[in-house]
């Protein structure tokens, strides 16, 4: 029931899904990326992620979003990515900084909640 739930919350957009697999433990976390999603501009990105309690604060997801990342700029014509986050989840918001996103909006949720959007630039880096 919940997964289904889950899969109808989403647009009919492409969505990929990823496990984040260690040498020593797999699923370490899950990281998504979709390009039909309600919350982002037509044409961008959105990418949600979470990890497992015990393996939070190494670094996996930072890797995981930055590889998800170059895999939108080499198979979508997506320009930014938007990771959004509950303003009192400090370990996504952790996430979102450190992969370079930059804070774009803050907003109240139907529950009341402060959310916040980070947008992360798609668009290859040219060297100077």
């Amino acid at each position: 029931m919940h997964l289904q739930a889950s899969h109808d919350s989403f647009g009919t957009g492409p969505k990929w899904n990823f496990s984040v697999d260690r040498s020593d433990a797999p699923y370490v976390a899950y990281i998504d990326c979709d390009l039909a999603n309600s919350n982002v501009p037509a044409g961008d990105a959105n990418i949600s992620y979470t990890a497992h309690p015990a393996h939070r604060g190494q670094g996996n997801v930072s890797r995981a979003v930055r590889l998800i990342a170059q895999f939108l700029r080499d198979h979508t014509g997506a320009e930014n990515a938007h990771i959004i986050v509950d303003a009192q989840n400090v370990a996504s918001l952790r996430v979102a900084l450190a992969v370079g996103a930059t804070e774009a909006e803050r907003w109240h949720n139907e529950h009341g909640r402060i959310m916040i959007r980070h947008v992360l630039s798609l668009r290859p880096h040219i060297a100077c």
